[in-house]
């Protein structure tokens, strides 16, 4: 299978995982009883409060309920599905447009909110001078992402990154709910990755399983290794229970455009 539709992703906290369900469709206003209209709001589906903070106090404090590491410099939380790094587009090396486009197309709206915007209150709660990002969570995913309170923690784990990645350790891991099923249970391949790009300003991603090794010297394509495992299956509904892990910084989405 060439394409898998994600229907699911994991929540933002894995002690509670969130119910993708479809909320019942509403009635017509004429129909609904006056006493029923908050319930009816009550229902809306779980994608309407992607991100529910109110204010900047209540994402900071979120994401600090969220660590679990904090030693030696280094701070580990899980990061909430959507929540960028940063909301200046020229550092992420995208343009503004992209992200409108993404936006438009998913429905899901855009986060109040970018981690960022929560590192001076980070610090007050964790009693430290500062704190640093050093690897975050795709934007478009939640999970682990890595903080530090001092330079001398963050390049540590700089310099851990940059070993592993002659090796070809697949460290970035990611569980997916799909549509339909990879053509094998387990794969592990070598591919290649190329900017695309689309128009004057816009750049995709193409992932390629045929490349030569002169491209990858001259650093023309990016060579990663992508890895999937099918952990579950449900047949009547035609869904997969997936095991994405990549190395070498590339994003799930687009591996999973290899299986």
């Amino acid at each position: 299978m060439k394409r898998m539709c994600i229907l699911a992703l994991l929540s933002r906290r894995p002690s509670s995982p969130r119910l993708l369900c479809t909320a019942a469709a509403k009635p017509a206003s004429e129909d609904v009883p006056h006493s029923s209209e908050k319930d009816s709001e009550d229902e809306k589906h779980v994608y309407s409060n992607l991100y529910p903070w109110k204010s900047k106090g209540e994402f900071v404090r979120e994401l600090a309920g969220s660590i679990f590491y904090n030693e030696d410099g280094l701070i580990a939380l899980s990061k909430p599905y959507g929540v960028p790094v940063t909301f200046d587009f020229r550092n992420e090396g995208r343009s503004q447009s992209m992200l409108k486009q993404r936006l438009h197309v998913s429905g899901l709206g855009e986060s109040p909110y970018s981690l960022e915007d929560a590192l001076e209150g980070l610090a007050i709660h964790l009693n430290v001078d500062q704190v640093i990002i050093v690897k975050a969570a795709e934007r478009y995913a939640s999970g682990a992402t890595i903080l530090a309170s001092n330079e001398r923690a963050a390049q540590r784990t700089h310099k851990a990154v940059l070993r592993v990645k002659p090796m070809q350790i697949a460290y970035t891991t990611a569980w997916i709910i799909a549509k339909g099923y990879p053509v094998h249970d387990e794969v592990k391949e070598k591919v290649a990755m190329k900017l695309i790009s689309v128009g004057d300003s816009e750049k995709r991603v193409e992932v390629l399983r045929k490349f030569s090794k002169t491209a990858a010297k001259s650093q023309l394509v990016k060579t990663v290794t992508a890895e999937c495992r099918t952990l579950s299956k449900n047949t009547n509904m035609a869904v997969s229970l997936l095991q994405v892990a990549t190395s070498n910084g590339m994003a799930i989405e687009h591996a999973l455009l290899t299986f």
